[in-house]
């Protein structure tokens, strides 16, 4: 209980009185095992939860709206005003307590199920969560987090995502498209990505050249402005998961946009992004 506490009070002193330019984080996780029943050939939901957590920058209301959001988008809303401390541990009950109420009533069918290939049992279940901050030539303006989920309730195969949040560190609010780029930039930057895209195949070597795009597996008009990116030095980098603009099997698809291409349509409080 002492250490508790301690560690506590530890947040406490790093929240309130910190003085960093840029936001410090800390990291924070859990992994563990949840059977199913006392027979644990019968089913069991494995989580691993890894996470960097936002919990020191000098101005505090900036650091508060940073950290509600990440935690909303980590969590969801229910935990974006639970602390660092607490967080991972009441979240990993909620997967747990939902794991069993959508699986024991299969407990009386798990031997039927079960097969020489235990890993095909539906009732295995898996989660894995990373949460992780970018550093960038722009961390002095802009704050990055990146979400990683991969999930698997059954099937063929499982689910996994990423996506890029990026944070003004001079509001705390995050930046999207409509900040960024002037009114009605939505078909011009569409064109961009597909450009990109295109010359992108031709020198990826693990890479389909795109010659046209009916024979392509990627369905052209699908690819537009989505919201997930990051900054880096050379430009604006895209980031569609599986499903959004190709099937399954091609996996994610990283667009960068150089700057060079899209500096007409950055309005002028982004003009920084440009200064390497």
């Amino acid at each position: 209980m002492k250490k508790i506490a301690i560690i506590i009070l530890l947040s406490s002193i790093l929240l309130f009185s910190c003085k960093q330019t840029t936001v410090k984080n800390i990291e924070k996780s859990i992994s563990t095992t949840e059977y199913l029943s006392a027979d644990t050939s019968k089913g069991a939901l494995y989580i691993n939860i890894d996470v960097e957590i936002p919990i020191c920058f000098h101005d505090k209301d900036v650091l508060t709206k940073i950290q509600t959001n990440v935690f909303a988008a980590l969590f969801g809303d229910a935990y974006k005003m639970l602390s660092p401390d607490s967080v991972l541990y009441i979240y990993t009950d909620e997967l747990i307590a939902e794991y069993h109420e959508n699986n024991d009533d299969f407990l009386a069918e798990a031997d039927s199920l079960l097969t020489d290939n235990a890993e095909n049992l539906f009732l295995n279940n898996s989660f894995n969560l990373e949460g992780f901050s970018l550093l960038s030539y722009v961390n002095k303006h802009i704050y990055t987090y990146g979400i990683h989920t991969e999930a698997y309730t059954g099937g063929a195969h499982g689910n996994y995502s990423t996506i890029y949040l990026n944070y003004n560190l001079t509001n705390g609010q995050r930046i999207t498209e409509n900040d960024l780029f002037v009114e009605n930039y939505g078909d011009s930057i569409s064109e961009i990505l597909k450009q990109c895209l295109v010359e992108k195949s031709l020198t990826d070597p693990e890479m389909t050249d795109i010659e046209n795009w009916e024979e392509s597996d990627y369905w052209e008009n699908e690819i537009k402005p989505n919201g997930n990116f990051y900054f880096n030095e050379d430009g604006i980098n895209y980031y569609f998961n599986p499903y959004e603009i190709a099937p399954f099997s091609m996996g994610e698809t990283e667009i960068l946009v150089p700057y060079s291409k899209i500096i007409t349509f950055l309005k002028s409080d982004y003009l920084f992004l440009l200064s390497k």
